[in-house]
């Protein structure tokens, strides 16, 4: 689900200008400089961004989804990365992410994670 929002994409046309000429290696610094200014890829962004590279939207999608660095939408100030595996769970390991996280849940983001040991 989208919400509606208004974002500023001046900064977008100043990335695009700043890799002139354009091509499909830029993507990837074109991407992280996108989600330096908002801090996640807003989808208003990336289609500006590709309609002023020139290069179709779904490049940027692919490469956007492709990577587990981007972010598509707003996420935590901070990143928490737990493992959520079987064996880490039957150690115990809801026993260290319940408790911590109640009062941090708004600040935290939590994406799954496959084990870190195995």
């Amino acid at each position: 689900m989208y919400r509606l929002f208004v974002v500023d994409l001046a900064p977008v046309a100043e990335i695009v200008t700043a890799h002139t000429p354009f091509a499909e290696g830029d993507i990837i610094s074109a991407l992280q400089d996108v989600e330096a200014f908002y801090g996640y890829l807003p989808r208003p962004a990336m289609d500006e961004l590709a309609r002023l590279s020139g290069l179709p939207v779904a490049k940027f999608y692919g490469v956007a989804t492709f990577y587990a660095q981007f972010h598509l939408e707003p996420h935590g100030k901070h990143t928490v990365r737990l493992c959520r595996g079987t064996a880490c769970h039957v150690r115990g390991s809801p026993k260290v992410t319940e408790p911590s996280f109640g009062t941090l849940e708004s600040k935290m983001a939590r994406p799954r994670q496959t084990c870190f040991l195995a």
